[in-house]
Protein backbone atom coordinates (compact mmCIF):
# COMPACT_ATOMS: atom_id res chain seq x y z
CA UNK A 1 0.00 0.00 0.00
CA UNK A 2 1.05 3.58 -0.50
CA UNK A 3 2.44 5.88 2.12
CA UNK A 4 1.47 9.15 0.44
CA UNK A 5 -1.56 11.31 -0.10
CA UNK A 6 -3.63 10.32 -3.09
CA UNK A 7 -3.27 13.14 -5.61
CA UNK A 8 -6.37 14.83 -7.00
CA UNK A 9 -7.06 13.53 -10.52
CA UNK A 10 -7.43 16.97 -12.07
CA UNK A 11 -4.01 18.21 -10.90
CA UNK A 12 -0.59 17.27 -12.24
CA UNK A 13 1.27 14.70 -10.16
CA UNK A 14 4.38 12.58 -10.22
CA UNK A 15 5.20 10.12 -7.46
CA UNK A 16 8.34 8.08 -6.93
CA UNK A 17 7.22 4.49 -6.29
CA UNK A 18 9.66 2.01 -4.76
CA UNK A 19 8.91 -1.71 -4.68
CA UNK A 20 10.81 -4.36 -2.75
CA UNK A 21 11.03 -7.50 -4.87
CA UNK A 22 12.84 -10.67 -3.88
CA UNK A 23 13.27 -14.27 -4.86
CA UNK A 24 10.69 -16.78 -3.74
CA UNK A 25 11.63 -18.67 -0.58
CA UNK A 26 14.63 -16.38 0.07
CA UNK A 27 15.11 -13.62 2.61
CA UNK A 28 15.88 -10.15 1.38
CA UNK A 29 14.72 -8.08 -1.53
CA UNK A 30 16.01 -5.59 -4.06
CA UNK A 31 14.45 -2.20 -4.63
CA UNK A 32 12.89 -1.39 -7.97
CA UNK A 33 11.46 2.07 -8.61
CA UNK A 34 9.57 4.11 -11.15
CA UNK A 35 7.89 7.49 -11.42
CA UNK A 36 4.11 7.33 -11.65
CA UNK A 37 2.50 10.41 -13.16
CA UNK A 38 -0.48 11.62 -15.09
CA UNK A 39 -0.20 13.46 -18.42
CA UNK A 40 0.07 16.86 -16.76
CA UNK A 41 2.72 15.50 -14.39
CA UNK A 42 4.71 14.22 -17.37
CA UNK A 43 4.61 17.70 -18.88
CA UNK A 44 5.99 19.14 -15.64
CA UNK A 45 8.78 16.54 -15.59
CA UNK A 46 9.65 17.48 -19.16
CA UNK A 47 9.57 21.21 -18.41
CA UNK A 48 11.89 20.70 -15.42
CA UNK A 49 14.38 18.76 -17.55
CA UNK A 50 17.06 21.02 -18.97
CA UNK A 51 17.09 21.28 -22.75
CA UNK A 52 20.49 21.10 -24.40
CA UNK A 53 21.76 23.85 -26.70
CA UNK A 54 19.91 22.30 -29.65
CA UNK A 55 16.59 22.38 -27.81
CA UNK A 56 16.43 18.65 -27.12
CA UNK A 57 16.01 16.72 -23.93
CA UNK A 58 16.04 13.09 -22.91
CA UNK A 59 13.99 11.40 -20.23
CA UNK A 60 16.31 8.38 -20.33
CA UNK A 61 16.56 6.58 -17.03
CA UNK A 62 13.39 8.03 -15.54
CA UNK A 63 11.36 4.80 -15.77
CA UNK A 64 8.14 6.79 -16.11
CA UNK A 65 4.72 5.15 -15.97
CA UNK A 66 1.79 7.30 -17.10
CA UNK A 67 -1.79 6.82 -15.95
CA UNK A 68 -5.02 8.75 -16.47
CA UNK A 69 -5.96 8.73 -12.80
CA UNK A 70 -4.32 7.49 -9.63
CA UNK A 71 -5.95 4.22 -8.60
CA UNK A 72 -3.87 2.15 -6.22
CA UNK A 73 -5.60 -1.17 -6.92
CA UNK A 74 -5.14 -0.83 -10.69
CA UNK A 75 -1.49 0.09 -10.28
CA UNK A 76 -0.86 -2.91 -8.01
CA UNK A 77 -2.52 -5.18 -10.60
CA UNK A 78 -0.30 -3.65 -13.30
CA UNK A 79 2.83 -4.24 -11.18
CA UNK A 80 1.77 -7.83 -10.45
CA UNK A 81 1.30 -8.46 -14.18
CA UNK A 82 4.94 -7.47 -14.78
CA UNK A 83 6.09 -9.65 -11.88
CA UNK A 84 4.21 -12.68 -13.24
CA UNK A 85 5.63 -12.15 -16.73
CA UNK A 86 9.18 -12.00 -15.39
CA UNK A 87 8.63 -15.04 -13.17
CA UNK A 88 7.26 -17.10 -16.06
CA UNK A 89 9.89 -16.05 -18.61
CA UNK A 90 13.12 -15.79 -16.63
CA UNK A 91 15.43 -18.73 -15.93
CA UNK A 92 16.91 -17.18 -12.77
CA UNK A 93 16.81 -14.12 -10.50
CA UNK A 94 19.30 -12.08 -12.54
CA UNK A 95 17.31 -12.63 -15.71
CA UNK A 96 14.06 -11.68 -13.94
CA UNK A 97 15.65 -8.56 -12.46
CA UNK A 98 16.95 -7.51 -15.88
CA UNK A 99 13.49 -7.98 -17.37
CA UNK A 100 11.91 -5.94 -14.59
CA UNK A 101 14.61 -3.27 -15.04
CA UNK A 102 13.09 -2.38 -18.41
CA UNK A 103 10.08 -0.90 -16.60
CA UNK A 104 11.23 -0.51 -13.00
CA UNK A 105 14.69 0.87 -12.15
CA UNK A 106 16.64 -1.91 -10.40
CA UNK A 107 18.86 -0.55 -7.61
CA UNK A 108 21.72 -2.94 -8.53
CA UNK A 109 21.59 -2.60 -12.32
CA UNK A 110 24.83 -0.58 -12.56
CA UNK A 111 26.70 -2.99 -10.30
CA UNK A 112 25.37 -5.97 -12.23
CA UNK A 113 26.39 -4.40 -15.55
CA UNK A 114 29.92 -3.76 -14.29
CA UNK A 115 30.27 -7.36 -13.04
CA UNK A 116 29.25 -8.75 -16.43
CA UNK A 117 31.98 -6.85 -18.32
Amino acid sequence: SFECEVPPNNLPFSILVEIEIGQKNNDGADIFSFTLCNKLGLLLIFEETLLNELGFSSLQGYNIVICDTFQEDQMISWINLHLRQAEQSAKNWQEAALMLNKTFRWEYFKEYSVLRQ
